[in-house]
């Protein structure tokens, strides 16, 4: 298990940031994330997850070496424990203030979620 949690983490991380910041050129991500700007603009990024300290530091370090790539992308990290999590991202979601990428299990959480449009 911790073996494909080395991997599988910083490889999940990129993907969900990459999707969160768009494709394509610096220009289009400022359209699509529906911000205006130069392509030097910064972009910042709520990012939430859970796990144990392990998981925070592997998703810490991929976020610092993301950032050093990306430099105009900033990533603000929120790491909760798995019992706290749920609870955190649905009080979230009512108050209408979801982080930008958040890690999920498949579930009733991203069924409410989305069917919501959230």
């Amino acid at each position: 298990m911790k073996r494909t949690a080395a991997w599988f983490v910083p490889v999940a991380l990129t993907t969900l940031i990459a999707t969160g910041c768009g494709g394509g050129s610096p220009a289009g991500n400022a359209a699509s994330n529906g911000t205006t700007g130069s392509a030097n603009q910064t972009i910042t990024l709520r990012f939430s997850w859970w796990g144990d300290q392990t998981r925070a530091t592997i998703t810490q370090q991929v976020i610092d070496l993301y950032e050093k790539l990306h430099p105009n992308v900033k990533i603000q990290p929120e790491f909760t424990s798995y019992a706290n999590y749920a609870q955190k991202l649905t009080t979230e979601a009512a108050g209408g203030n979801l982080p930008d990428v958040v890690q999920m299990n498949y579930g009733p959480m991203i069924t409410q979620f989305t069917t919501q449009g959230l």
